[in-house]
């Protein structure tokens, strides 16, 4: 079996060499798998060989794709966590070592496991608890963008810090997210409206920051929602002055923002209504002498 070292096979992400008989060819035929290879091969099933070929493509597929994952979140755990005025060596060497106990790794790990209050689960990362009584240290920047980009996150902890800044649309990409916990900082600006898409959430801790304007109606949207602290803020609309800790609290809560919504829908409508009745009462009255 021979190989070409072409710049073409060097970019196929999927390439296997099947060899054929010395009849047609000596040289190996260069096939690029789609990512539907099993169902593209089926058919041909019945030729030996080629079912175990299709299960070792998609398995060294698989694993390609979960590699580049992993490397995927590492790169984008770095950045934000850099956004958030966190330092590279930190992140990659300090660990907890006891209760109340701060230790230093002699070198950056590589280990994206090891990595300052990060966790994970099948490959993926799945929680940052970087509040500041879980990282033994003070966040002072902003939450960047590039947080969508960790679209395995279910947590997400970031409490008790100075971050500032806007909350950053992006994060209505973590719709795996079940715990946003941003409570005890400096945010400003407007709750996005993209919090709505986060429909997996069952805690929503915003308290004690400096969000200002109305609260997002999507957020009626959020129905396993069973904790939610929004309280010294600077909204614009009325919010509970504590901690709605039930389902039935925080729901309750939520359908209020709903049944608001559609009042003010309503009354904007009305106005609407009114107005397009006075432009038929003028048009009425003086569009005979504009004709004439």
């Amino acid at each position: 079996m021979s190989m070409k070292s072409s710049n073409d096979e060097a970019e196929a992400p999927h390439t296997a060499i099947i060899p054929q008989s010395p009849q047609k060819t000596n040289k190996g035929t260069d096939i690029v798998l789609p990512d539907d290879v099993l169902r593209v091969i089926v058919t041909f099933a019945d030729f030996e060989g080629l079912p175990a070929l299709a299960c070792a493509c998609k398995t060294t597929r698989d694993a390609a794709s979960d590699e580049d994952m992993l490397e995927r979140d590492k790169v984008y755990v770095l950045r934000c966590f850099l956004a958030l005025g966190g330092t590279e060596n930190r992140l990659r060497r300090k660990y907890r070592g006891g209760l109340y106990e701060w230790k230093m790794r002699d070198k950056p790990s590589d280990n994206l496991a090891e990595w300052l209050g990060v966790k994970m689960k099948g490959g993926r990362v799945t929680k940052l608890y970087w509040a500041r009584h879980m990282i033994g240290e003070l966040l002072t920047g902003t939450i960047p963008a590039e947080i969508g980009a960790l679209d395995g996150l279910t947590g997400l902890f970031l409490g008790n810090n100075q971050i500032c800044g806007h909350v950053p649309l992006e994060i209505g990409r973590l719709t795996s997210l079940k715990d946003l916990c941003l409570g005890s900082n400096r945010h400003e600006g407007p709750l996005p409206a993209e919090l709505g898409a986060l429909t997996a959430l069952t805690q929503l801790d915003l308290w004690k920051n400096n969000f200002t304007g109305k609260i997002p109606s999507t957020l009626a949207n959020l129905t396993n929602l069973k904790h939610l602290s929004l309280f010294n803020n600077n909204f614009d609309t009325d919010v509970p002055s504590y901690t709605l800790c039930r389902y039935a609290m925080a729901q309750e809560y939520l359908a209020s923002i709903r049944q608001a919504r559609i009042e003010e829908l309503e009354t904007e409508m009305e106005g609407v209504k009114a107005f397009k009745a006075k432009y038929e009462e003028l048009k009425a009255k003086y569009e005979p002498d504009l004709l004439n």
